[in-house]
C-alpha cells in the first residue's frame, strides 16, 4: 500500500520512521478484519501514484478526488473527507472577501476544488504548489495572499514550523473534498476485498482511530458524521 507522506495525522512516517496516521490505522484494521496482511511504501503523492500504475504497489493509501489524476485508476473505497480553508498572513489587511479578487493563492497540485475557487474568485492568480509547507514559506515572503489547504493538515505544519501565530483562517471559504483509496482498473478481485473488508469496519471503530489522532474541533469526519446518526432503539 502507498503511503503519501507529509500528511499529518492522516498518514506520515514518525521520526523513527513508523508510518502512521489516520488512514493507516484504518487500513491496518482492515488487515485485521479480513486477515490479509498488508505493507506500507512510503512515497510522495505522485510517485505513489506512478509505482501504482507500474504495478509496484497494490493500492494507493488515499489520494484526494480527480478525474485527472484517477485516469485508468479505480476508487476502490470512499476513506474520508477532508475540509480546506483559505491561510492568509496574520499581518494582512484582509477582512472582506471582495479584498481578494485581485489576489495570488496557492493550491497544492492534488486540490480537487480549483474549479469552485476560480468559479467564486474568477480573477485571482492561482499558483499551484507541491506541499503545504511550500505555500507556508511563499506567503511569508509575500508572494502569495494566501493559500488554501486542509485544515488540520495546515495547522499541522504551522505547529512545526513555529509559524502558527504568523497566520490566520479567512472566514467563510471552506472547500469539502472526497478522499479515496485506488486501484488500478481491472482488479475486480481487489477491489471485492478491499469493499468487504471495510464493510466489517463499524463507525465506532472508526471514530475511536479518528479520536486517537484529532479532536471534533480540529475538523474530526467520523465523529461528526456519527453525531449526524439518529440513535435507534
Amino acid at each position: 500500500i502507498g503511503v503519501s507522506i507529509g500528511n499529518q495525522p492522516y498518514m506520515h512516517v514518525s521520526s523513527i520512521g513508523d508510518v502512521q496516521g489516520i488512514f493507516v490505522d484504518l487500513w491496518r484494521l482492515w488487515s485485521k478484519k479480513t486477515g490479509i496482511a498488508v505493507s506500507f511504501v512510503p512515497n510522495q503523492s505522485e510517485d505513489s501514484l506512478a509505482y501504482l500504475r507500474k504495478g509496484r504497489i497494490d493500492v494507493q493509501m488515499a489520494q484526494v478526488e480527480n478525474a485527472e489524476k484517477f485516469a485508468g485508476l479505480k476508487p476502490a473505497y470512499h476513506l474520508y473527507n477532508i475540509y480546506s480553508s483559505l491561510f492568509y498572513d496574520s499581518a494582512s489587511d484582509l477582512t472582506d472577501p471582495a479584498q481578494l479578487k485581485n489576489a495570488t493563492l496557492g493550491l497544492l497540485h492534488t486540490a480537487s476544488f480549483r474549479p469552485q475557487l476560480q468559479q467564486q474568485f474568477p480573477d485571482a492568480k492561482i499558483k499551484v504548489f507541491a506541499t503545504v509547507d511550500q505555500m507556508i514559506e511563499a506567503v511569508l515572503k509575500k508572494q502569495l495572499t494566501g493559500f488554501l489547504a486542509s485544515d488540520v493538515i495546515t495547522r499541522e505544519r504551522l505547529v512545526q514550523s513555529s509559524s502558527q501565530g504568523s497566520f490566520k483562517l479567512f472566514p467563510g471559504i471552506r472547500y469539502e473534498s472526497a478522499v479515496y483509496s485506488l486501484i488500478r482498473t481491472g482488479e475486480d478481485d481487489l477491489y471485492q476485498n478491499i469493499q468487504q473488508g471495510f464493510s466489517q469496519i463499524s463507525l465506532d471503530e472508526m471514530v475511536r482511530i479518528e479520536n486517537r489522532w484529532l479532536s471534533k474541533e480540529a475538523g474530526a469526519y467520523f465523529q461528526t458524521f456519527r453525531d449526524k446518526v439518529p440513535l435507534t432503539t
